[in-house]
């Protein structure tokens, strides 16, 4: 069953000045230096082509790529020659820049205007007529911020907060340390997926009675870190047979497997030891539908980590491709911050920025070019710098530096958010800039990414057979819009590198759930998919989500 609408949204979309920008940047990376004899149709192609008949104002960004990014001189050069029109420009004491450019004409304006300013440059553009139009921008001077926290779940630098949206303290070396509150923890799903053997999806939100510091949703498992700082496991295991490890403890069983504490760690000489207390935990996805072959990653609060489960191509960094079923500590150079899972490759972020993956490259997920098909000890991805966060599908993997957004990995749905019918391989082997600026936090799903910018606008692209992109149908795409009603203004998503649902938490804490429902996991009381937000009557305050492939946890 589907269901295609929900009373959450209105009918129409308000689409940001950033989902432009987003749009427009993806679409032709801003090489606007050639563009001063384009035609009006030309541009309207481009810049508004499938969106032009909602007769609403479209909006934008425009960067000047020569000043600081910001440069408003060039932007303003740039959008004149984008519209290939005349333009006037003034400012006012406030360094306030008001641009009016008619559509139709060929010339352009010089750099030189406001040129010592560096604001932002928003652009309101009308697309609704053929010949004719008002293009008009405001842009107010704005600093841009710099530096980098431990997971992107938070905006770079910018903010107090915490994953969990809790308190976060600054260390000497500027490093975010994370200092969380426990919650207590619900679900919605297949309850097996938190070891309940009881009958029946839980299609409304359920309290598991525990409390958490963190927690990962898995295909059919669970992981969490207990109020103590201890870490958990729980889950359905199908084919004792096909088990890896990937619970982290002994003696499972074939069937629902009960939340259980991880005891015991392999150190690096090779000795188990008592388990460290935890900060953070990774739970895996299967490398094929049904398959069980999945890993897990845990990072304790010394930052230190450790992996379990299958390891068939490399994937736990131990050097070798041994499964382990007790979480082994990898050799890493310093102390890491966070991690990302998908199918068969783990990506680390250290805290000096550096990212280290390990595992299968088949697919470009781990970035370490088309020659190196495996590693099965940790390597550094090259070309990427003073990276502040990282998310990965099951495929494919996302990394936030200090010069923008970058993707690696498969692309076969546009998950990558890039157009598959402009490259001639559907897998990148180097990490590619996407965007090249800060946004406020981005996810990858199975085979889905989503992007959340600072007005609370969110992007997706990737596969869409559930509805997953949110964006009101069920095609797959490389750059969409999930909709959102004009009031909701988004501060987080939940996902997860199993799952074909996705949500939002908006700045009321209100929660939306978007895409797979089969097993109840929306908590919607029903198991019909959505294509577009549908809001959870959840009456706890949450402030955090992963999704699986059946179940979704909230805390």
């Amino acid at each position: 069953m589907v269901s295609s609408t929900s009373t959450s949204t209105s009918a129409s979309t308000v689409l940001s000045t950033k989902l432009w920008l987003f749009l427009l940047f993806v679409s032709y990376s801003l090489s606007l230096n050639n563009v001063d004899a384009q035609s009006l149709n030309d541009v309207k192609k481009q810049s508004v082509e499938g969106v032009a008949s909602t007769n609403t104002w479209k909006k934008y960004k425009i960067f000047d790529n020569e000043q600081d990014r910001f440069g408003v001189g060039g932007a303003v050069s740039r959008a004149a020659a984008f519209v290939s029109s005349t333009a006037t420009a003034t400012t006012d004491d406030n360094d306030t820049i008001n641009i009016k450019v008619k559509f139709g004409g060929n010339n352009t304006i010089g750099a030189e205007t406001a040129s010592q300013a560096t604001p932002l440059v928003a652009a309101l553009a009308s697309s609704d007529s053929e010949t004719k139009g008002l293009f008009r921008a405001t842009a107010k001077a704005a600093k841009r911020g710099g530096g980098g926290t431990d997971d992107n779940e938070v905006k770079s630098s910018r903010s107090s907060k915490s994953k969990n949206g809790k308190s976060s303290k600054s260390s000497k070396n500027g490093k975010k340390q994370w200092s969380p509150t426990a919650t207590e923890l619900f679900f919605a799903g297949d309850p097996r997926s938190v070891g309940e053997g009881t009958t029946g999806n839980a299609v409304n939100a359920a309290n598991t009675n525990e409390i958490t510091l963190h927690v990962s949703a898995g295909s059919m498992y669970s992981l969490m870190v207990l109020s103590d700082g201890s870490a958990a496991a729980a889950g359905y295991i199908q084919d004792i047979n096909e088990y890896k490890g990937h619970l982290g403890v002994v003696n499972r069983v074939e069937a629902a497997n009960p939340l259980v504490t991880i005891t015991d760690v392999v150190n690096l000489i090779g000795d188990a030891v008592v388990a460290p207390s935890f900060q953070k935990v990774y739970a895996g996805v299967e490398t094929s539908p049904g398959s069980g072959l999945m890993h897990s990653v845990f990072i304790d609060v010394n930052g230190n980590v450790y992996a379990a489960g299958n390891n068939g191509n490399g994937q736990l960094c131990t050097g070798d491709t041994s499964s382990r079923d007790m979480p082994v500590q990898v050799l890493l150079p310093g102390q890491a911050v966070s991690a990302a899972v998908g199918a068969d490759f783990t990506l680390i972020l250290m805290a000096t920025g550096d990212v280290y993956g390990c595992g299968s490259n088949q697919k470009g997920a781990l970035g370490l070019g088309k020659s190196t098909t495996q590693t099965n000890s940790p390597m550094l991805v090259d070309g990427l710098k003073s990276v502040s966060s990282l998310s990965a599908g099951y495929d494919f993997a996302v990394f936030q530096t200090i010069s923008g957004l970058f993707v690696t990995g498969a692309n076969t749905f546009g998950q990558l958010c890039l157009d598959p019918s402009e490259y001639d391989d559907d897998i990148i082997f180097i990490p590619v800039l996407l965007l090249d600026w800060d946004i406020e936090s981005f996810k990858a799903g199975y085979q889905s990414s989503y992007l959340l910018f600072d007005d609370g606008s969110v992007a997706s692209c990737g596969r869409n057979d559930a509805g997953q992109l949110g964006d009101g149908s069920f095609d797959d795409s490389s750059r969409t819009v999930v909709s959102l009603s004009s009031d909701t203004r988004v501060i987080k998503l939940g996902v997860g590198p199993s799952a074909k649902s996705f949500f939002l938490i908006d700045s009321l804490k209100r929660v939306y759930a978007i895409g797979s429902n089969s097993n109840g996991q929306l908590g919607l009381g029903d198991m019909d998919d959505r294509n577009g937000p549908a809001w959870v009557n959840i009456a706890e305050n949450i402030s955090f989500i992963s999704a699986g492939d059946t179940h979704s946890l909230f805390s």
